[in-house]
């Protein structure tokens, strides 16, 4: 289930919506997107809307669970190469 989830945010986010998406991120229960691709998205849908902060804290987050993990330290450069 969450794999569809992810890509109707991924379909979304193509179509340049970060705006719904982030809406239908805020409205989902906490824990839903807990898998690295989840919180990543999660992050990547923060960060598009300009809040680096919490993109920054979702990463941190599964960065402790998955400190190794090629995706997350992309993601914590694609961040650290926004500002």
């Amino acid at each position: 289930h969450e794999r569809a989830l992810i890509r109707s945010f991924e379909i979304g986010l193509a179509r340049g919506d970060s705006s719904q998406a982030a809406e239908r991120l805020a409205e989902l229960p906490p824990g839903r997107l807990s898998s690295v691709e989840g919180s990543l998205l999660a992050a990547r849908i923060h960060l598009t809307r300009g809040n680096q902060m919490l993109a920054e804290r979702v990463v941190e987050e599964v960065a402790a669970r998955h400190p190794n993990n090629c995706s997350v330290l992309a993601t914590r450069l694609d961040i650290a190469t926004a500002l």
